[in-house]
């Protein structure tokens, strides 16, 4: 509702067309519309939890809101790591925090951050000079390059979370990758594909969809999820090395 009523208003009050003053004046009719739209853009950035998350992430992605992009992502943000610093953590917990700098996840925007952290790691890992990197680009099994990545997981899960290959679902279909909290009911799933197989652009839809969105991600705890594809970059030279994408 917050989202619907902020685009009529940017539609109706454009700040292409805002009034700029200088020195004292009396607010007219187009500053008090002006104030109204801007209220009901904070009253979006004031959402919280995942649905706030979601409605400010398609508010950015909207054309409507194209001059305001970037500095909404950077406030979305923030307010995303307020409400994760509002958690309140056990002491094992605290002892989690205090030793690895991370807390497990207990929350599914904390869920959700941890995912993308990880994803960042493992990017950043092949990227080392001692990365896997030409080793995994010769993989074409899918099964033995999720056991590949769910290894790398699990080295970096700083006792955050728990790392499971094909988990069953409720109704006996099985994900790739399984990120399971070791404090709360949260799991993240990485739906895995590799790039080089002969797959349609229809295909990869259908995963991220049938199986991904609406399979694995369908329990009220398992709401995070990616569909991560590998693929093969043949360097100068002729080396073959693997990206993520």
């Amino acid at each position: 509702m917050q989202l619907r009523l902020a685009k009529l208003a940017y539609r109706h009050v454009r700040p292409s067309d805002d009034v700029r003053h200088e020195g004292t004046y009396t607010p007219d009719t187009r500053d008090n519309t002006e104030n109204a739209r801007d209220n009901l853009l904070g009253a979006v950035l004031d959402l919280s939890g995942s649905e706030g998350w979601s409605t400010k992430m398609a508010m950015i992605n909207d054309p409507l809101f194209a001059h305001f992009s970037d500095r909404g992502r950077i406030l979305a943000e923030q307010k995303a790591a307020e409400e994760a610093d509002a958690a309140t953590l056990s002491e094992s917990e605290f002892k989690t925090l205090d030793t690895y700098g991370e807390a497990p996840p207990n929350t599914l925007d904390a869920m959700y951050q941890l995912l993308r952290d990880r994803l960042d790691d493992i990017d950043d890992a092949l990227l080392q000079d001692t990365s896997p990197r030409e080793q995994w680009a010769l993989i074409e099994d899918e099964r033995v390059m999720r056991r590949a990545i769910a290894r790398e997981l699990n080295a970096m899960n700083n006792n955050l979370y728990t790392v499971d290959q094909e988990a069953a679902t409720a109704d006996e279909k099985e994900t790739d990758i399984r990120l399971r909290s070791t404090s709360s009911p949260q799991q993240a799933t990485i739906e895995l594909k590799i790039g080089e197989k002969d797959r349609s652009a229809a295909d990869f839809r259908s995963a991220l969809k049938d199986q991904l969105l609406i399979k694995y991600m369908a329990a009220e705890h398992a709401k995070v999820g990616c569909l991560m594809i590998t693929v093969v970059r043949i360097e100068p030279g002729g080396t073959r090395t693997l990206m993520r994408r």
